[in-house]
């Protein structure tokens, strides 16, 4: 008997890691989606911003 509340104890114990280990991945997840997200809008406003200076540098003739 003693040896079944053991290996019970073992199991809980190894699904709570795995459970702990699934919420870090899904943290992760999310901090890496708000991330891209981050870039994409970054990504954005600097194509903005290179069609801006093309427009400034196309002014001028040489």
């Amino acid at each position: 008997m003693s040896e079944v509340n053991a290996s019970m104890a073992k199991t809980s114990e190894v699904a709570n890691n795995i459970a702990s280990k699934i919420e870090e991945v899904k943290v992760s997840a999310t901090e890496l989606s708000s991330n891209s997200d981050k870039v994409n809008t970054k990504a954005k406003e600097l194509s903005n911003l290179a069609s801006k200076l093309d427009s400034l540098v196309n002014q001028f003739k040489v």
